[in-house]
């Protein structure tokens, strides 16, 4: 299976997993007669942007154990930022559907939900530069390790040439 197709996958599932958190604050909310509030529109979307980090970021460890390539980090990179945007926006159009976001929407608001995006996306580019990072130094240490071999059977090499003809044979 190729990395896009588990990513792929990933994503729907996660897309699942992160509507509930939400969705159990807006219920908490309605039965506390709160749900029609700024304070719903900013909870909604505070728990929102932790249930992604949290999933986002499992999934880039997930990722990160198997033998990925850097061009799988950078097509990772724009299909989580693709993501993260998307979930936004169903976010904010499921608010505005129990209208409560279309009636408490304020530019603070929209400037808070602004911050939790790039939030999100800056925790998760933090955890992709640093998977980049040891893909980078996996890389130079293999380079290093054949190197060490190829220098030690030239020494060796020399050593039993030495060896050879100094015992005459």
């Amino acid at each position: 299976m190729k990395i896009s197709d588990v990513i792929d996958y990933s994503l729907e599932s996660i897309a699942g997993k992160i509507k509930n958190a939400p969705s159990e604050k807006i219920a908490e909310l309605a039965s506390n007669n709160v749900l029609r509030s700024t304070f719903a529109i900013t909870s909604t979307f505070a728990i929102l942007t932790e249930e992604l980090k949290k999933e986002l970021l499992y999934l880039i460890q997930e990722i990160s154990q198997t033998e990925v390539r850097k061009k799988d980090i950078s097509a990772l990179r724009v299909r989580l930022n693709e993501f993260i945007l998307s979930e936004f926006k169903e976010h904010e159009k499921h608010l505005t559907s129990l209208n409560i976001f279309s009636k408490f929407a304020s530019p603070e608001i929209i400037k808070f939900i602004n911050k939790e995006i790039d939030d999100t996306k800056s925790t998760v580019e933090l955890k992709l530069l640093v998977v980049e990072r040891k893909l980078s130094e996996r890389k130079w240490q293999i380079y290093w390790d054949l190197t060490k071999m190829a220098l030690s059977a030239i020494i060796g090499g020399v050593i039993g040439a030495y060896i050879k003809s100094v015992l005459g044979a």
